[in-house]
């Protein structure tokens, strides 16, 4: 009889250790994306889905190149503070109340805009006076723009 439920012990362990191991950890967020037209010359926003089974997560973490960029209750977010026309990778990773992460998603690469020159019209002739037309500077301004 012992050696019987040793058996069933050692046959059903696995199984055991398996289960706890897979119920563990969060399914990993799908589809990461940064939406096109969304970015700035100092900014992105990712926007990615639920996993299939989601209910036991309490938050995502992003990550920038590696590192932890921060974390949201929602399944989007803007990182802030980057430098304009570089290229990033980044990930996200769901997070249960256990403080368990998930595996990462997919990385993507995003590459910031450059940095938007500005075209003032008064060092093309325009002057602010209501007196005077401004049509040539603003029209030299505008064939300047690229």
């Amino acid at each position: 009889m012992i050696s019987m439920k040793r058996n069933l012990i050692l046959f059903l362990l696995p199984a055991i250790i398996c289960f706890n191991l897979a119920a563990q950890a969060p399914e990993k967020p799908v589809n990461l994306i940064s939406p096109p037209g969304t970015g700035t010359p100092t900014s992105v926003t990712l926007l990615w889905d639920k996993p299939e089974k989601y209910a036991e997560i309490t938050a995502y973490q992003i990550f920038r190149d590696g590192r932890l960029a921060g974390t949201s209750n929602i399944t989007n977010f803007m990182v802030r503070n980057l430098k304009p026309n570089t290229t990033y990778t980044f990930t996200v990773k769901a997070l249960n109340a256990k403080g368990e992460s998930s595996e990462a998603t997919a990385d993507i690469k995003v590459t910031t805009r450059p940095k938007s020159k500005i075209f003032n019209i008064t060092k093309f002739g325009a002057v602010g006076d209501s007196t005077i037309m401004n049509t040539k500077a603003i029209q030299k301004a505008i064939d300047a723009c690229t």
